[in-house]
């Protein structure tokens, strides 16, 4: 199989945790990078599997039409040259007017129509229109269509017309990292004074406590748990049921997941491209100083046209390699995702992995694969009393993310990836 990626992003995450699963499962792959080439360190991380660096434009770096046919067209050469029985695009514009020489499978990790739709609304600007044409013309060329989830198989379908589309969860296997929990001293040290907790709500039907202990939701109920405003925490005041305003009465030592003397430090994670503002960065940023301890940012703040993302109250850890991320998930209390704009959030599958408490915007792909196993924050007014009630109550919360997190794996996306193509060949051939 060829698989194309970048190497400047998640991207390049996706593509090599796929390729190492196909590999392993018998299937050859060959690895071709476009845009900026992988590092040495990249290429070396990809052992045994071919790497052919193409030097070829990335599509929404391209400067016009012409130049993403011509890469179209060069990948799909190489497509021949190499053999491949199939391929497996990391954007539907790189499918383009080719003559492609087996079945091509184009995945929607993000586009640029979605994230206009979400994020700024209203209609794009003339100079997005042919990127977007593009988009539109490999969505349709394309022998079969890849979402991460369905709701960003909606929102594509929503602006594109039908589509063969199948949705296959990202997936991710949880680096090992120690052990942490936060203690009682140490929560009751974040949340001193706060006068919140999290209360958990009987909601049945969304994961949360009125579900039986194990039990997962139907495929069929995605769609309502998209649509659904329900949260399975609620935020209250402690004194509203007669305890001392910091209390961790709410949180037992039974609880699923503490760990007696283990260790989170109190604070707040996010994770990113903190230069988009689809990812809603400046929520948080605006909610330090109200919550009375440090929110710490990884990611980038500058964007790829160069311009800055200022954000003065986060505690800015700049672009992180794997082992220090996997050790900021392991410290943090809490992760919190704003995005305005997430078709999947592979960061907040980390981070709950690693046992971090989830707090996250309520958009439809959060609350696909969170639904009961986070807390959702609707407005910006709702983000600290959220942050709080989620550092309190972090052990039973990360203990439930971690829960969740255990149905997006690595063999569950490379099996559902592996399954499609050969759905492909089968079709075609019968």
């Amino acid at each position: 199989m060829l698989i194309t990626t970048d190497a400047v992003g998640g991207v390049w995450t996706y593509a090599l945790t796929l390729a190492r699963g196909l590999v392993a499962r018998g299937a050859p792959v060959v690895l071709a990078v476009v845009g900026p080439p992988a590092s040495v360190a990249q290429v070396q991380a990809a052992d045994g599997i071919r790497v052919v660096q193409t030097g070829l434009p990335l599509d929404w770096m391209a400067p016009d039409l012409g130049t993403l046919e011509h890469t179209a067209q060069r990948l799909a050469a190489l497509a021949a040259l190499v053999g491949a029985g199939s391929v497996h695009l990391h954007a539907p514009a790189l499918v383009g007017s080719a003559v492609w020489p087996v079945p091509v499978v184009a995945v929607t990790h993000s586009c640029v129509a979605t994230w206009w739709d979400a994020v700024r609304g209203g209609p794009p600007p003339p100079d997005l229109a042919w990127r977007i044409a593009a988009t539109a013309a490999g969505l349709r060329g394309a022998a079969c269509v890849i979402a991460p989830t369905l709701a960003h198989a909606a929102a594509t379908t929503a602006l594109y017309g039908r589509l063969r589309i199948a949705v296959v969860h990202n997936g991710s296997d949880a680096v090992p990292h120690t052990e942490a929990y936060s203690s009682r001293s140490a929560l009751a040290a974040s949340v001193d004074q706060q006068g919140v907790r999290a209360v958990p709500v009987d909601t049945p039907g969304t994961g949360g406590p009125g579900r039986t202990a194990g039990a997962r939701p139907n495929e069929g109920e995605n769609a309502s748990l998209a649509a659904s405003s329900l949260s399975p925490f609620r935020v209250e005041p402690v004194e509203a049921r007669g305890s001392k305003a910091g209390s961790l009465n709410t949180v037992s030592a039974n609880d699923a997941g503490y760990e007696p003397g283990a260790v989170r430090e109190p604070f707040v994670l996010t994770a990113g491209r903190l230069w988009d503002e689809g990812k809603g960065v400046a929520w948080l940023d605006r909610a330090v100083p109200g919550l009375g301890m440090p929110v710490q940012a990884a990611g980038p703040v500058q964007g790829p046209s160069g311009g800055m993302a200022a954000f003065p109250n986060l505690t800015l850890l700049g672009t992180l390699d794997t082992a220090s991320m996997a050790q900021a998930y392991a410290d943090a209390s809490v992760y919190a995702s704003m995005a305005i704009y997430e078709p999947f959030g592979l960061a907040v599958l980390e981070a709950a992995q690693a046992g971090c408490a989830l707090v996250l915007r309520d958009i439809p792909s959060a609350r696909e694969l969170w639904d009961g196993a986070a807390v959702f924050v609707a407005d910006e007014a709702g983000l600290v009393p959220a942050l709080r009630s989620a550092l309190l109550y972090s052990p039973a919360l990360g203990a439930r993310a971690r829960e969740r997190a255990a149905r997006y794996t690595t063999g569950a996306m490379v099996d559902g990836t592996l399954a499609l193509h050969r759905a492909l060949h089968r079709a075609l051939a019968g």
